[in-house]
């Protein structure tokens, strides 16, 4: 149990760096297009990246209850599928 334990810490860890990954080119993205849209993209990928380290950190180490993570990770993937739909539905003027 405790080798799934590792690969699902391994398999978050991998997710944060990816969404991390995403957010600098969002970011970069944005530095060269300037559209405020491109801000609510690099926030999603923020926003999931720190719920990826969050999630496998609190796998690796076991800080938190198994409640207190899975409401860490809905919470986190509801707030990046948010920041994901805004840029969809608003059109700046």
């Amino acid at each position: 149990m405790a080798l799934a334990g590792d690969v699902a810490a391994g398999i978050a860890y991998l997710s944060s760096i990816v969404g991390l990954a995403l957010f600098v080119f969002a970011a970069n993205t944005w530095r060269r297009v300037r559209d405020p849209r491109l801000w609510f993209l690099a926030g999603a990928f923020g926003v999931f990246a720190l719920k990826s380290f969050t999630v496998g950190y609190s796998l690796a180490n076991a800080t938190l209850a198994h409640e207190t993570l899975e409401v860490v990770d809905v919470t986190g993937d509801l707030l990046t599928v948010g920041l994901l739909a805004i840029p969809i539905v608003w059109k700046p003027s």
